[in-house]
């Protein structure tokens, strides 16, 4: 028994799997175009979750150590550091400091107000003013925490920044008080 030739030769035409290969770069393109916009918002959770987990880490240490802990922020460089005097000398030692740093070629900046407080060791937070908020931001959004003087770290995540702010004209206002011609009448 003779077969033919397409019963012999199994397999997938040029044509077919020019298609397959087709779809997979319009799928694959979709998905490294949406991976590359979304690479800022990735980058600004992963800065706001590692300063809000070292500083509740510091103020962890604070309470289970029994000393106070610092904690210093330096917005000119977007770093912060956590200070912990071991000897109690009250001179930051190489060994002491631990500094953090968000200027890694991200685009991420940090602003503070106040620059520095400390965890005591009962939890809470002292600073100058009665809380410490940090900014952390993006060309294309931010999030921010406060610290307050309890001790709680709160962190917020807000919506992409909007560059263009769209300025909508105010609506006229009709006068209120139409001009009817109408004098007042003098009194009898």
């Amino acid at each position: 028994m003779k077969t033919s030739k397409a019963e012999r030769c199994g397999g997938y035409t040029i044509t077919e799997l020019s298609v397959v290969m087709g779809i997979i770069a319009l799928v694959g393109g979709a998905a490294a175009t949406d991976y590359v916009k979304r690479m800022p918002y990735h980058r600004m959770n992963k800065a706001i979750d590692q300063i809000t987990s070292d500083l509740r880490l510091a103020r962890m240490e604070a309470i289970s150590e029994n000393r106070e802990v610092s904690v210093l922020f330096d917005s000119a460089n977007s770093a912060y550091a956590v200070w912990k005097d071991s000897d109690e000398d009250g001179r930051v030692d190489k060994d002491e400091l631990e500094t953090k740093t968000f200027d890694d070629g991200s685009g991420i900046k940090m602003i503070t107000h106040p620059d520095r407080g400390v965890f005591s060791p009962d939890g809470m937070f002292r600073t100058q003013n009665a809380f410490c908020y940090v900014a952390i931001f993006t060309d294309l959004q931010s999030s921010s925490l406060v610290l307050s003087p309890n001790g709680h770290v709160a962190p917020t995540r807000h919506s992409a920044v909007n560059k263009d702010p769209v300025v909508k004209p105010e609506p006229e206002i009709a006068d209120p008080v139409p001009d009817t011609g109408i004098k007042y009448l003098p009194a009898n």
